[in-house]
């Protein structure tokens, strides 16, 4: 993203990222989520806009957009979607990684 750093970039990535998103949640057939690793920013969101997931018990998710001070607005939809109010506010708010066993 800081290689091409225009309006029309940005717009053009935003516009496939949420295509990309709403064609999961479109899928007739159960889309299911496998992580190994960190999920954080859209990677979050798209294992949040899957109907399942599984993941490593090493694995970790975050937001943590909003430590470099941005508001990652856009995982917060399905977010909030699958977790409980407070804690997708928590994630989103603080930018704070959550494991495995707290995403369960």
């Amino acid at each position: 993203m800081r290689a091409a750093p225009s309006l029309e970039y940005y717009q053009s990535l935003f516009n496939r990222c949420t295509k990309l998103m709403l064609t999961i949640q479109r899928l007739p057939q159960p889309v299911i989520a496998r992580v190994h690793g960190i999920a954080t920013a859209a990677g979050c969101q798209l294992v949040a806009m899957c109907d399942l997931a599984v993941a490593a018990d090493t694995s970790r998710f975050a937001v943590s957009g909003v430590n470099l001070g941005l508001f990652c607005a856009t995982p917060s939809v399905p977010l909030s979607r699958n977790l409980s109010r407070k804690a997708a506010l928590e994630m989103l708010l603080t930018g704070d990684f959550i494991d495995a066993a707290q995403a369960k």
